[in-house]
């Protein structure tokens, strides 16, 4: 998604999960990117943090003339 380039930007649903009873309306799920005890999922902040530091430099990279995304992989 990063890499698209019609993609303006991007963000997480919510910081916290939702308590353990759940919400006014009903729902009741895991979206945050730490624990209701304030404890990181630590696979999804990784993962975030990674992305998050390339995020300028993917998009670069896909706005670059298709010509020259392919002499780039050549290379490799």
């Amino acid at each position: 998604m990063v890499a698209a380039l019609s993609v303006v930007g991007y963000h997480w649903f919510e910081h916290a999960d939702q308590p353990a009873e759940g919400r006014f309306d009903g729902e009741n799920s895991n979206y945050g990117s730490v624990t209701i005890e304030d404890n990181p999922y630590v696979e999804l902040t990784e993962t975030m943090t990674r992305i998050n530091a390339a995020a300028e430099q993917l998009q670069a990279k896909a706005a670059q003339p298709r010509e020259r995304r392919r002499r780039d992989r050549a290379e490799c």
